[in-house]
């Protein structure tokens, strides 16, 4: 009989909304955001790296290297001073 009246009195409190068991989220969890990826330049070309077959592909990837490196400015915002 108590389990009975225990169980009619949480029905009775649930029903109007005085307090809700979440059964089941209105909204899945909030995914965690990835951050975008930057442009990831290809590795450094490296002496060791070419060959006969490969010139012409290692020296198109050397001038666009270099392109970048001069696109994107200077490193330091400060020049360097230097003592004479």
């Amino acid at each position: 009989m108590k389990r009975t009246g225990i169980v009619l009195v949480l029905l009775t409190l649930a029903a109007p909304g005085c307090f809700g068991l979440p059964l089941m989220p209105d909204q899945p969890p909030a995914k965690a955001t990835v951050a975008e990826k930057k442009d990831v330049p290809p590795p450094p070309v490296r002496a060791d790296d070419i060959d006969e077959k490969n010139a012409h592909d290692k020296f198109a990837a050397l001038q666009a290297e270099v392109e970048r490196d001069l696109s994107d400015g200077p490193a330091d915002e400060k020049p360097i001073k230097v003592r004479p």
